[in-house]
């Protein structure tokens, strides 16, 4: 049985890939993989960078929401014909 050999540059890391040697249970382990281990923080980060990159208390309140709603009002009132 020949086997293939190709080579990827993947950010000048040279990738050697054996065609032909894997089944399709590898394909679904290494894509299930990046799932099992990512601790419930998702995106590969770790419990401290997922709490650190999480919504803030704002003490102010809903102060995008606010803002937001009195732009599209004085919009409305400035497109609008009298």
């Amino acid at each position: 049985m020949k086997q293939k050999l190709m080579l990827f540059s993947l950010e000048n890391v040279l990738v050697v890939v054996e065609a032909n040697m894997s089944d399709d249970y590898d394909k679904y382990d290494f894509e299930m993989e990046k799932h099992i281990h990512s601790g419930h923080s998702g995106k590969q980060r770790s419990k401290k960078e997922a709490s650190d990159h999480t919504n803030h208390y704002d003490p102010s309140g809903h102060s995008r929401k606010i803002v937001t709603k009195l732009k599209n009002t004085e919009q409305n009132k400035k497109s609008s014909p009298k």
